[in-house]
């Protein structure tokens, strides 16, 4: 009678066993949400991460970050640039977390990363202040700072509308490239920034993110101002224009540098600024 009931009570023990195991395969194969563990050690492999991190009040948790970052000096390990960083470096580095954003080359690398056991967050591409806004939120979740996250999106919108309410309206051809000239189409992030500054894109209509164009073309769409990103093209675009006096932007001399270190970076505080600067420029054409 014993034995037999040794025999049950050893049954269930084991059946008990295998349904705790069950469930512990179905919990860990369970997509959780980000934020669930706590991410003390975190690598950025993008620039705008790691400004958004800093934004929001997280940078002692970054061990490992790439060049031309942030403006300020710090003591954050350098894994490399944005579009060739250190994979060795960072495994030593023991990360908790890589955190990227969505790009062909980038994503490629880091899904290296992912196969090697680390866990890999990549953030969508920003392409407006909406997109950028959720990724700042995301990452304000990630680390327990939503209400930050959102207290500062509230500020920075508020900023944004403060500009919108004394911005002036300009026709703008945007050249990221005065030789050969390459221009902002009206797909592209900065072509956004444009439209919030006051300004129209007078490429709203290409197709292209960056269409190259021919001098002619540039003419023909006969803009107010033209604003360039070096001082550079700005002089090119002047001696090679010289005799084009009838063209408005040019005997007006509306062609205009954009000295804007923010632009580079998709970031809500970087967008104001960028916002800001060019409604400044605008404010500057003589019609």
């Amino acid at each position: 009678m014993k034995n037999r009931l040794l025999i049950i009570s050893s049954f269930v023990v084991l059946y008990l066993t295998l349904l705790l195991l069950l469930w512990i395969v179905n919990y860990n194969k369970t997509e959780k949400p980000y934020g669930y563990n706590e991410f003390h050690k975190v690598v950025s492999l993008s620039p705008s991460v790691t400004r958004m991190i800093f934004d929001l009040e997280e940078k002692e948790r970054l061990i490992g970050i790439t060049s031309n970052s942030i403006d300020e000096k710090c003591d954050i390990e350098i894994i490399g640039s944005y579009v060739s960083f250190d994979i060795e470096k960072i495994l030593n580095l023991k990360p908790d977390i890589v955190i990227t954003t969505e790009d062909e080359l980038i994503v490629n690398k880091a899904n290296i990363l992912r196969y090697l056991g680390i866990n890999v967050l990549v953030l969508p591409s920003g392409k407006d202040f909406d997109s950028i806004e959720q990724n700042y939120i995301t990452l304000g979740s990630l680390f327990n700072k939503k209400d930050l996250a959102i207290k500062k999106i509230s500020l920075y919108r508020e900023m944004l509308h403060l500009i919108k309410k004394t911005q002036q309206q300009g026709k703008v051809a945007f050249l990221v490239s005065g030789n050969p000239i390459i221009v902002a189409g009206g797909r592209s992030y900065i072509s956004k920034i444009l439209k919030d500054a006051g300004a129209i894109n007078v490429f709203e209509n290409s197709d292209r993110l960056y269409p190259l164009i021919t001098l002619e073309a540039l003419l023909t769409k006969k803009a107010d101002a033209v604003i360039v990103m070096l001082n550079f093209d700005a002089n090119y675009l002047r001696n090679t224009l010289n005799d084009f006096k009838s063209v408005s932007f040019i005997y007006k001399n509306n062609i205009f540098v954009s000295d804007d270190k923010n632009l580079p970076y998709y970031t809500p505080r970087d967008y104001v600024e960028s916002v800001k600067q060019i409604s400044e420029l605008i404010k500057n054409i003589k019609k």
